[in-house]
């Protein structure tokens, strides 16, 4: 048995509505993860996937509440740490996070080396632009990126290229566990098999931990080891995906 990167015991997460109701969108869920391995975890549009990545890394910002349960990445419990803590010394270097609809998620007035220059420096204000460069080039080609994509607007650039440059902004720190919300929507099957197979490929070359969040199961098969199905913000089935 390998380290374990990410356990979640009985996490409880809930969205207050404007009504003052509450919604449970993750109930009493429970699933451990180790170093170099996956999980795929599954489930229709609404079922408290994307809720679910989000509590994970702790990020608790208003209609969503955190209610009860562990989460311990890396042997630490971020549960009860304010989220600007867990910003500056898990998020990025422990754990890294690819939104869902990542294309529509890099700012059109920004050129591209910005992003990496954030992220960096959120945990390192002092590093140099140019190292900062070096490091954002060995992503890039590890992406298979040209260099001065990162001179270039996200307008400039097409879907595929868009999705690959946010995965390279999510490695940009060295996470141990990768987080992939829905990784391959709105593209198009060539672009969506050159994507999956890069993300496989980095899990493998870097032995990280990998969540792959989606409701295609073909996908899960595909790249992952073992699966939960995700029903109503609950677990309702788990195992290996054989």
């Amino acid at each position: 048995m390998g380290k374990v990167m990410l356990e979640v015991r009985n996490l409880k997460t809930k969205y207050v509505t404007r009504f003052h109701e509450d919604v449970y969108a993750v109930d009493g869920v429970s699933f451990k993860i180790e170093e170099g391995k996956s999980l795929g975890i599954a489930g229709e549009s609404g079922c408290g996937k994307s809720t679910l990545a989000l509590s994970m890394m702790g990020y608790y910002f208003p209609p969503l509440h955190y209610m009860s349960g562990d989460i311990v990445i890396d042997g630490r419990n971020i549960s009860g740490m304010k989220p600007d803590d867990v910003r500056k010394s898990i998020l990025g270097t422990e754990i890294a996070y690819i939104p869902q609809a990542a294309m529509n998620a890099l700012n059109p007035t920004q050129r591209i080396i910005r992003f990496i220059e954030d992220v960096v420096r959120a945990h390192d204000p002092k590093k140099d632009k140019k190292l900062i460069r070096e490091l954002a080039e060995a992503r890039f080609a590890e992406l298979g990126l040209p260099p001065e994509v990162l001179d270039k607007h996200a307008v400039e650039l097409s879907g595929g290229m868009k999705q690959r440059v946010v995965i390279a902004i999510a490695l940009a720190c060295n996470p141990d566990l990768l987080i992939c919300d829905e990784p391959t929507t709105a593209l198009d099957v060539t672009i969506q098999a050159q994507v999956l197979d890069m993300i496989t490929d980095l899990k493998k070359k870097r032995n990280m931990a990998l969540i792959m969040i989606t409701h295609d199961l073909a996908i899960v098969a595909e790249t992952c080891d073992k699966v939960a199905v995700v029903y109503a913000g609950q677990i309702v089935e788990y195992g290996t995906v054989r």
